[in-house]
């Protein structure tokens, strides 16, 4: 019983990690606004808005990935029967490798 609690533990507190990231990096452009004239939708446009990004264009997107790795931990952590920080190392452990994978 305690492996299964495990294991719903921490397949829930990714879930509620990635929610948690998902939604603040979908507010992030109502809150800071993108650079006149940058697309932000393609992975070219990206590239090409670059240059014309502050400091503060990256507040969210740094705020959103803290949050939803915590908030993921927490979850996971109090979910968990037993081995409660094991699971919340794990947890944080998927979202390293998610974010290297993706900065890749």
């Amino acid at each position: 019983m305690n492996v299964l609690r495990i294991a719903l533990a921490l397949v829930l507190g990714v879930a509620i990690g990635g929610g948690v990231n998902m939604a603040l990096v979908i507010l992030g452009p109502t809150l800071i606004a993108p650079p006149p004239g940058a697309d932000m939708g393609s992975a070219e446009g990206l590239r090409a808005a670059m240059p014309l990004l502050e400091p503060r264009h990256f507040v969210m997107p740094f705020l959103a990935h803290a949050a939803g790795t915590f908030a993921g931990a927490l979850a996971g952590a109090l979910m968990a029967a037993s081995r409660r920080a094991l699971v919340a190392f794990a947890i944080g452990a998927v979202f390293l490798f998610g974010g290297i994978a993706a900065s890749f």
